[in-house]
């Protein structure tokens, strides 16, 4: 399937988010699903896949695909207090793989009135992160000077 550029979130995905805030059950979210689907994860996707072509374009080895590197709306309850069935953002990455799994992702986080982009790696494995350790100790000021540029940026580096 093709994907068109992104066109951007109606307003219909987040009065869809919100309600379903406000209706954080199955029998609520079941006769919308279509909604959910046209409105939340379909943009969603164009999204992704249309910021993969941009940084192909670019040389930036970031892929997206358009089953693999979107969040389930579903979450796990087995081991927590909070049994609403339903994630009430939707989620999203770029990555090398192009699967939400892989360790260095671009995130973006859809979400009323909180959407926001992240990067960084998530449970990195020991080799990667043993390198970056060594490259950001050898070479301190440079780590410190990109920190800085973002900061400038209105970027800041959170802890």
């Amino acid at each position: 399937m093709d994907f068109p550029p992104f066109p951007g979130f109606r307003e219909e995905a987040f009065a869809f988010l919100r309600d379903l805030k406000a209706n954080n059950r199955r029998d609520w979210f079941k006769p919308r699903k279509e909604t959910y689907e046209d409105e939340v994860v379909w943009p969603l996707r164009c999204l992704l896949l249309d910021a993969a072509r941009e940084a192909a374009g670019r040389g930036l080895p970031l892929r997206a695909d358009p089953r693999r590197s979107i969040f389930r709306i579903y979450r796990d309850t087995r081991f927590s207090k909070n049994k609403d069935p339903y994630k009430t953002h939707a989620g999203g990455v770029l990555s090398r793989t192009g699967d939400h799994r892989s360790p260095g992702v671009v995130y973006v986080h859809v979400e009323p009135g909180a959407s926001f982009l992240g990067a960084g790696f998530w449970r990195p494995d020991a080799a990667l992160l043993r390198a970056w350790r060594h490259h950001m100790a050898a070479a301190p000021e440079a780590f410190l000077d990109l920190a800085a540029d973002l900061e400038a940026r209105g970027l800041p580096l959170d802890d």
